[in-house]
């Protein structure tokens, strides 16, 4: 609650406390016990001591009671707040561990000849989220059915587009900025233009993180429908797209899109990994103070000799979320590739601990393991029959 008097330069804090004490009751004593340790002034000195000018209004606010419930839990988010502000590294590491798992068991998905149970595949569902155009309704709002030539070239450009969007925003930013703080005054303006300033902020660490999360997101989605480009069926004496029917694999227009789906195999499936390989390694070994910030988020997760294993674990997912669904897709042989690549991954973490953080390198092996016991339990739920109806259709 609050209590606002107008006053005058020329009355005395004395005055002012019996007004107080005339409206709240509170004696002389009990006013000064509610400053607290605040320094005070003499009951003889004038508002006017304190630069209070006859008209101003003084407003005295309750203090706040540190035993209320409201308090208490806005001390408690606070605290929370500034241990997870602290511990802002691990949190990300482990951020980054739950979207590889995440990313890996939507594979188990893809197996059609494997019939898991239906709990299982209601999860799998539901931790199944598009970043493509498939986000889009365009098959509603234009009436005509998307190919996946379309959907293949909206993922292709989700990068570039998250890029823009980002330096478009930061531009706003800058703008919007500078026209609330603007001033007539132009010897006051800074030297640096709009321009820059919006490159600086793009350039910023958290800019870089932005787009490193956005890549770490887009990257085995991106894999997977490129090395989907590939994988055709024979049937009847011609050639399908697995993942399209209706495109025949022998025309023209489908070898423009493998020519495409070639380009996005060097630029993103491996180059990806290896630039964060490069970028890590770059920043880990240079003198420079200006590129390790800005790729905290690929570094700050391990150990300083292992700050290259971002790249290791780009790979890992780029075997377990695409290239597994390519090796003679239908087979057990397909289920065995998996559960190597997993069994090898798991050894390889448990082998090395690349991670600072004990917790984050502990929950990693959890997920390792977990992988594998799935891929063991979908050689239980593999049916053979299933495959050989299907294969008769």
């Amino acid at each position: 609650s609050t209590l606002t008097l107008i006053s005058s330069a020329s009355a005395t804090v004395a005055g002012v406390k019996a007004q107080v004490a005339s409206v709240t009751g509170l004696s002389s004593a009990e006013q000064a016990l509610a400053f607290g340790n605040l320094a005070r002034m003499s009951d003889a000195a004038t508002l006017g001591d304190a630069r209070v000018a006859t008209g101003d209004t003084l407003t005295l606010m309750q203090l706040k009671d540190h035993n209320s419930r409201g308090y208490r839990l806005w001390k408690l988010v606070k605290n929370v707040v500034s241990k997870a502000y602290r511990m802002r590294s691990t949190l990300s590491t482990l951020g980054k561990i739950l979207l590889g798992y995440i990313q890996v068991i939507d594979a188990f998905r893809r197996f059609e000849y494997v019939q898991w149970p239906p709990m299982f595949t209601e999860l799998l569902i539901r931790l199944d989220v598009p970043i493509d155009l498939q986000l889009i309704p365009f098959d509603c709002a234009t009436g005509a059915r998307l190919s996946f030539y379309n959907f293949l070239l909206g993922t292709l450009l989700v990068p570039p587009m998250g890029f823009a969007a980002l330096a478009v925003l930061a531009s706003l930013a800058v703008v919007a900025y500078s026209v609330r703080n603007c001033t007539c005054d132009k010897r006051s303006r800074p030297r640096s233009s709009i321009s820059w300033k919006a490159l600086a902020l793009i350039k910023s660490p958290t800019s870089w993180s932005l787009h490193i999360w956005m890549l770490l997101i887009c990257y085995p989605v991106i894999s997977r429908r490129t090395l989907a480009t590939f994988d055709c069926v024979d049937l009847r004496g011609s050639a399908y797209l697995r993942d399209d029917p209706s495109l025949v694999c022998s025309t023209s227009q489908h070898s423009v899109w493998e020519g495409v789906a070639v380009m996005s195999t060097m630029i993103y499936c491996l180059g990806i990994p290896l630039c964060a390989w490069g970028v890590s390694s770059w920043a880990r070994h240079s003198k420079g103070a200006w590129l390790k910030p800005r790729v905290g988020l690929l570094l700050a997760s391990y150990q300083d000799h292992y700050h290259w294993f971002e790249a290791v674990d780009l790979l890992r997912k780029f075997f377990l979320t695409c290239v597994v669904l390519r090796v003679s897709p239908g087979t057990k042989v397909q289920l065995w590739f998996g559960s190597l690549v997993a069994v090898v991954s798991a050894l390889v973490y448990q082998r090395l601990s690349p991670y600072r953080s004990e917790h984050c390198q502990k929950l990693q092996l959890v997920v390792q393991l977990q992988i594998v016991f799935t891929y063991l339990a979908a050689n239980v739920f593999y049916r053979e029959l299933l495959r050989l109806e299907l294969g008769s259709l």
